[in-house]
């Protein structure tokens, strides 16, 4: 999972649009995403026992994601996916 998310974060930081939504240390934001994919996948729950629940709609309330930059995250996510291997379902 951690393979998958470093080269997402190669994407965002490579996307003038995404770009400006993360802060200047992405450092963090690595970290957290791939211990919430693991979790949200039915691995342990690292994620919840060190930031509690996810509460993904408040956590990102403050940030305005447009359509367009909602599908440039997740055409960046199947990408890194799909150069780990993953398969589609």
């Amino acid at each position: 999972m951690r393979a998958i998310v470093w080269r997402f974060y190669e994407f965002v930081a490579d996307d003038a649009d995404l770009r400006p939504l993360y802060p200047e240390d992405m450092a963090p934001g690595r970290e957290k995403l791939a211990l919430f994919l693991q979790q949200w996948l039915g691995g342990p729950g690292t994620y919840s026992e060190l930031h509690g629940h996810p509460r993904l709609r408040m956590r990102h309330f403050p940030f305005a994601v447009s359509e367009l930059g909602a599908g440039r995250w997740l055409r960046h996510m199947r990408q890194a996916m799909q150069e780990a291997g993953v398969k589609e379902c």
